[in-house]
């Protein structure tokens, strides 16, 4: 199961890239961002302060600044956080930001802050259930009043521990598990989208979970989804960019044929 200190070993190096051939599936970033993401939590946006956990080199990062007044990032790798500080840091900008590295596990740096906004995809697919545990824990009471959480995380322990595991999932965590930490530790989940992450794949691996305060959403019944369309859904995103895109590049009038 990947480990605090395997994850800092696999990511606090030079990636070579800037994360973009990881939404080549999506056809690229931006639509991965507007096709994927965006619809799943524009509900919640904007808002005045948003925290990223795990921002990776940014990937992310530059969409959701279009979202706030201030955004927080943390990461365990130096390499990323240099460059997230390098492409938006300075709390003079606007929106204001400011990036920490961590543990891998704690928020404190930005104790006594409220969100409205928590976030964090494709980074804590590869943490285990004591990590999730102590994020949650943490993120709970940093909410601000109606403020929510989505994060990606493995679903993978669903299959035991012996599924494969081609993409450095965790076996120690599922969905479930996952709500019992938000219960536990004060929180209401909204809605956990178990889903098919890669082509010709049939496990729902990957997991979506959006959560709030139970004392701002106690008398919200938790929506529970199993997409096993979702690489459908990514072919279809590429497919429709291609289109559009090429009429964009060749120029030909539409409707020319």
């Amino acid at each position: 199961m990947p480990s605090v200190e395997q994850n800092l070993a696999m990511w606090n190096p030079d990636w070579g890239h800037d994360g973009s051939p990881w939404s080549e599936r999506w056809g690229n970033v931006p639509a991965q961002w507007y096709g994927c993401i965006y619809p799943r939590i524009a509900r919640y946006l904007p808002t005045k302060r948003i925290l990223e956990i795990a921002p990776g080199y940014g990937r992310w990062t530059q969409y959701l600044l279009k979202h706030c007044d201030v955004l927080h990032g943390v990461d365990i790798s130096e390499t990323a956080l240099a460059e997230c500080q390098r492409k938006f840091g300075g709390f003079w900008r606007r929106p204001k930001t400011r990036f920490v590295r961590n543990d891998g596990r704690s928020l404190s740096a930005f104790a006594g802050n409220r969100y409205g906004f928590v976030f964090s995809f494709d980074s804590l697919v590869h943490v285990d259930l004591d990590v999730l545990s102590d994020y949650i824990k943490q993120i709970i009471p940093m909410l601000d009043k109606r403020g929510v959480c989505f994060i990606h995380h493995s679903n993978l322990g669903e299959y035991g521990p012996n599924a494969p595991n081609p993409g450095f999932r965790s076996h120690s965590v599922t969905g479930e598990a996952v709500e019992a930490l938000i219960d536990k530790f004060g929180g209401r989940m909204l809605v956990q989208e178990k889903l098919v992450w890669n082509p010709n794949e049939t496990m729902l691996r990957d997991c979506f979970t959006l959560f709030g305060r139970i004392s701002d959403f106690a008398g919200i019944y938790p929506k529970r989804i199993r997409s096993a369309d979702f690489t459908t859904q990514s072919r279809l995103i590429k497919e429709s960019i291609a289109l559009y895109h090429e009429q964009g590049v060749t120029g030909r009038p539409a409707g020319s044929g």
